[in-house]
């Protein structure tokens, strides 16, 4: 039996969840697990933070998000923060990177070709977006020291393709570390991370 507890606290600014034009978001929470283990080794903890903002500038949406997790003791496995992929560090395979404490961050400008609005939704069929992008990353094990050979990152450009709220399909050309694919085109739905 492994049991986990976690709380947070949210300020939530956003006028919606998805595709949000304008506003804030901020969470802070902690992660307890090994609670009902006899091994006082194994009860440790783990604190998470997440920021958001976006900006309207005239058409074009600013986004910005930054995420960070802190972990005190034995981190299992399961519960170490992996980095990398397309709600994390774009342009990095899924998971690429692993440790005890993280910290992504996200910037994205959006530019909705053919809506204004969410509401717009159906007419055209399809709203479409032009999006460009930056993301960084590390992800590290105590205690070994934070470093700026640990940070990864990956840029580029693409489209976003909605249907309708909550799904969105996308077309991405992007561009990751030096030593890393020099550049790679993905497509197909994803999950919103806003």
């Amino acid at each position: 039996l492994f049991t986990t507890l976690e709380t947070a606290v949210e300020l939530d600014r956003l006028g919606r969840r998805f595709y949000p034009r304008r506003g804030l978001f901020f969470s802070i929470g902690r992660r307890d697990w090994g609670i009902l283990q006899p091994d006082a080794a194994m009860k440790n903890f783990l604190w998470k933070g997440r920021g958001a903002l976006f900006l309207p500038l005239g058409r074009a949406i600013a986004a910005i998000v930054v995420e960070g997790g802190f972990a005190h003791g034995r981190v299992p496995l399961l519960l170490r923060r992996h980095i990398g992929g397309e709600n994390t560090l774009r342009g990095h395979e899924f998971g690429a990177f692993a440790g005890e404490r993280s910290i992504v961050q996200r910037t994205e400008l959006r530019v909705p070709l053919n809506f204004s609005e969410l509401a717009d939704i159906g007419n055209p069929m399809v709203l479409v977006d032009l999006h460009v992008f930056w993301d960084a990353g590390a992800a590290w094990n105590r205690p070994e020291a934070f470093d700026t050979d640990l940070i990864h990152s990956g840029f580029g450009c693409g489209m976003h393709f909605i249907p309708r709220a909550g799904l969105i399909y996308r077309i991405t050309r992007l561009k990751t570390d030096p030593g890393m694919r020099s550049g790679s085109s993905s497509a197909g739905p994803t999950k919103p991370v806003w």
